[in-house]
């Protein structure tokens, strides 16, 4: 009985409340991510845009994350982060129910600018929310829980969503904005007003401490936001330049990749939650520059894979580095941010941003050097890039110790 408890209270771990109220604001936000998947086949059969214009919006969609993900860190410090939670769902909705009414290309860039924006303020406030009500030893935890939501909506929204495209690609707006506005309600109406601002405890230790620090003073936090970027920017090569690698070397077509990617992702919210117990337990910094070695390793090892089944190990293989970079990192990355309670929203913002920055990067980067090196070339970027990345990050673990 005991042993079974224990087991229970492993895979469900114990977090306030308020913690358990976000995760189901995110789950219900992301149930509603059906536009993300559809949205070039959108711009190019509904709007009938050409693929060059397509493609110059969708950078304009990730510049407005970039955009709001520094914005959203700085802004819940200033006006509170359940604020910022509240208005970019409610922006979010606003934008949604928008763009199926216009057709104009400057109309569309501008609501897709201002959608992004809201998507990105979204995530450091919810971090913020996460280092103000969230114990220290949990906050890994509290990680796990929000991946676990945000990827069980995602998947249930991504079929979903594919159905109401075939029926009427607008619905997918509707749909959305719908979500957006009933997590906008619970955040409203549920959310503690202690999510906003960091305690007076805190407020007082920065008062007698001076002028607090900007996120990019510290070199352990710059290293591990880096240390995200890259695993970010090379991860991202799964469903950038892999799939035309395995298309015209293993002759893998979309349906069969995609359930591949489908494998990873529902492997990685399966096991998140006890993998982070365990990650908990254990040198957080240590364990990120573990998985870090396991995606280099993979990714060196695609180039020389003969065999599908070899591929779909060496995908999986990624996934656990994967599963064991990402809950840890980002416990640093918030341990880092509590230490400045009166500006843990920008210290989150900052991470965010240059996460972000990734999704602009990646394919840039990965289909110049695919396309005019080698494929070969590519996979030992990635790795020779993930190593340097994993060195810098132990070795600032190594001067933390000394």
């Amino acid at each position: 009985m005991s042993k079974l408890h224990l087991r229970k209270s492993t895979l469900v771990p114990r977090l306030p409340a308020q913690l358990w109220l976000l995760a189901v604001a995110a789950f219900v936000n992301f149930l509603g991510f059906m536009v993300t998947p559809f949205l070039v086949l959108y711009l190019t059969q509904v709007t009938a845009f050409s693929v060059e214009i397509a493609g110059v919006l969708l950078t304009c969609f990730g510049i407005g994350g970039i955009l709001g993900a520094w914005s959203g860190g700085r802004l819940s410090d200033r006006i509170g982060s359940r604020n910022v939670l509240f208005l970019s769902f409610l922006v979010s909705a606003v934008a949604m129910f928008i763009i199926p009414l216009i057709s104009n290309v400057l109309l569309i860039g501008a609501m897709l600018i201002i959608l992004a924006f809201a998507n990105g303020a979204f995530r450091p406030a919810y971090d913020a929310c996460v280092v103000r009500l969230c114990p220290e030893s949990e906050r890994s935890h509290a990680y796990a829980v929000y991946v676990v939501a945000i990827n069980v909506g995602a998947g249930i929204a991504a079929g979903l969503g594919g159905k109401l495209y075939a029926i009427e690609p607008h619905l997918i707006f509707y749909a959305d904005g719908l979500t957006s506005i009933v997590a906008a309600g619970l955040v409203f109406v549920f959310l503690d007003q202690r999510a906003n601002h960091s305690q007076p405890a805190a407020k007082k230790q920065v008062a007698q401490n001076g002028q607090a620090s900007a996120p990019y003073t510290s070199v352990t936090f710059l290293i591990v936001c880096l240390a995200s970027c890259v695993l970010d920017v090379v991860s991202k090569q799964t469903s950038v330049t892999l799939p035309i690698y395995v298309s015209s070397v293993y002759g893998m077509d979309a349906a069969a990749f995609g359930s591949l990617l489908t494998i990873g992702y529902i492997t990685f919210a399966a096991a998140v939650l006890p993998v982070t117990a365990w990650v908990k337990t254990q040198n957080q910094l240590r364990t990120a520059v573990v998985g870090m070695g396991i995606v280099s390793s993979a990714f060196f090892l695609i180039s020389v894979a003969s065999s599908m089944g070899a591929l779909v190990a060496l995908y999986l293989l990624i996934t656990i580095g994967q599963l064991l970079f990402y809950p840890a990192i980002m416990a640093v990355a918030m341990g880092e941010a509590a230490k400045d309670a009166q500006r843990s929203g920008e210290y989150m913002g900052f991470y965010r941003t240059v996460q972000s920055a990734a999704g602009i990067a990646a394919p840039s980067i990965g289909t110049f050097i695919y396309t005019q090196v080698s494929p070969a070339a590519l996979w030992f970027f990635c790795a020779i890039l993930v190593v340097g990345s994993a060195t810098a990050l132990w070795g600032q673990n190594r001067r933390g110790q000394a």
